[in-house]
């Protein structure tokens, strides 16, 4: 008969109970380890939980000699970026200088080279000392002496690039001026050319097109800069525009492209208006087209999740981490005994916070990838745990012996399956690691690690706690026997007339 091959002898005898104190003290180190630490240094939770705009760029990589030169690629002419200036660090280091403030973070993706994903804590690039600005010019503009017609104006962080205001009533919009036909003032414009000279042609040109240019430059200048004279002259000047330019005017004050404005319908007694411009994405590639060139790289993918949608998303992932501990709670209760049960949930809980600790230690991006690591890690444990439970459950119910005895030799016989078993999902998981890239890497690196304390926690802390409660439970229940048995003496010595003899004695 053929033998089959065995990672570990059928005769091991490893006295896994005897250690039962050092697991325990060992692993209740770490978890508070691991607690304190995810106090105090937090978790760098990704735009899932935080909020923030993601951006997958990818560029046109070309020779080192030929940095910067147009190259034609088909009947296409494109700008390329040598090779050098696509290494992580060194991009890295351009990108942060571009975004001084924000510093998104820079990872490589893709197999090419020239893919790299950015990541922004913010979904615009409007501070919130911006959107003030914008608030007080929206009411300096909009005051008079009847009073003022602004209302109140909210910024959507959810969105980045929309601006929700309400006036007390509607903007009044210019209407076009029409000769007595009904037709536009073309025509007349024309007749008045020709019956004027030159000379005097130029000089109404010069006066028509200096006053434009003037409000122009009024409104271009950034809200908050300056001197009070000079804010004080632009809201002037915003106050001479028909009020619905007046309102583009300010939100051309501040930089901003593709302005839009739309009514949203009333609200109430009063009105609301919409103002949508170019976002985040927009002023990344204004930059980027400065820094490389326009056509040198290509934005594949742009998701923005807003501030409080990610802390939606982190409370339901850390809900559902509970929700899977108290459902295998009630599981393993029912499957088993009730005194399996805190074991099998104290190892995942140990799984899972040890695997937090870890990612708060080296900042690892914590999002919901890292979520559903988790809840992965919950399952594979819990299965290594059910054969040990199963295993000690079987062995308990053909020899009762001590139950300390039992469990270790439960434990002896699955030891074998339990390793190749981790060590066969550990190598499967290893090359999504190395090649999987930055959307599935930090998955892949809270697997590895999940794998290896799951099983630890399999054999080190779920089977010492059930023991440990075994023992416990096996005292109370000694105890309370003999207090029975006691009571039960004392009524029989009472019906013998014994009662006085006990006194005595």
């Amino acid at each position: 008969m053929a033998k089959f091959f065995r990672v570990l002898p059928a005769d091991i005898n490893y006295d896994f109970v005897g250690f039962r104190n050092r697991f325990l003290t060992m692993s209740g180190l770490a978890v508070l380890a691991a607690l304190v630490l995810i106090g105090v240094r937090s978790l760098n939770f990704g735009i899932d939980f935080s909020g923030g705009t993601e951006v997958q760029v990818a560029f046109v990589a070309c020779g080192d000699d030929q940095a910067g030169k147009k190259t034609t690629q088909g009947k296409k002419v494109t700008v390329c970026v040598k090779k050098a200036d696509l290494k992580p660090n060194t991009l890295r280091k351009k990108i942060h200088a571009l975004f001084p403030e924000e510093k998104p973070s820079v990872q490589p993706t893709g197999t090419n080279g020239n893919e790299f994903m950015l990541k922004f804590q913010s979904v615009s690039f409007l501070n919130k000392k911006d959107v003030e600005d914008m608030k007080a010019d929206v009411t300096a503009a909009f005051a008079s002496k009847k009073g003022n017609n602004f209302v109140s104006l909210r910024f959507r962080q959810d969105s980045g690039n929309k601006v929700d205001i309400v006036f007390k009533r509607a903007l009044v919009v210019p209407k076009k001026k029409k000769d007595a036909k009904g037709k536009k003032g073309k025509k007349p414009a024309k007749k008045a050319k020709k019956a004027t000279p030159k000379s005097t042609q130029l000089k109404v040109a010069k006066k028509a097109t200096s006053k434009p240019a003037s409000k122009k430059v009024a409104t271009s200048k950034p809200a908050g800069k300056g001197s009070a004279p000079t804010r004080d002259a632009r809201i002037a000047a915003l106050k001479k525009l028909p009020e619905l330019k007046r309102l583009q005017a300010v939100f051309e004050g501040l930089k901003l492209k593709n302005i839009k404005i739309e009514s949203s319908g009333r609200q109430g007694s009063n009105f609301e208006y919409t103002v949508t411009f170019d976002g985040l994405s927009a002023k990344l590639s204004e930059k980027l087209n400065k820094a490389f060139g326009v056509g040198a790289y290509k934005i594949q993918q742009v998701e923005t999740v807003g501030p409080r949608v990610g802390k939606k998303l982190r409370n339901d992932g850390i809900l559902s981490l509970l929700m899977a501990n108290l459902f295998i709670l009630i599981y393993i209760a029912i499957r088993f005994d009730f005194r399996y049960a805190p074991g099998a949930v104290a190892a995942l809980l140990h799984d899972v916070t040890i695997t937090t600790g870890i990612f708060s230690v080296l900042q690892l991006p914590f999002d919901l990838s890292t979520i559903a690591a988790l809840l992965t890690i919950v399952g594979y444990s819990l299965n290594d745990t059910i054969v040990v439970y199963d295993r000690i459950r079987e062995n308990w119910q053909k020899s009762r012996v001590d139950f300390g005895e039992v469990m270790n030799r439960s434990i002896n016989e699955t030891l074998s399956r339990t390793l190749l078993t981790s060590v066969t999902t550990f190598l499967a998981v290893l090359p999504i690691y190395i090649i999987g890239g930055a959307n599935i890497k930090w998955f892949a690196f809270a697997m590895m690690f999940g794998i290896l304390i799951g099983t630890y926690s399999s054999i080190a802390i779920a089977s010492p706690l059930v023991y440990w409660l075994d023992q416990y439970f096996s005292s109370r229940m000694r105890q309370e026997d003999e207090e029975v048995e006691a009571k039960r003496e004392r009524r029989r010595r009472r019906r013998a007339g014994l009662k006085e003899n006990t006194e005595e004695a």
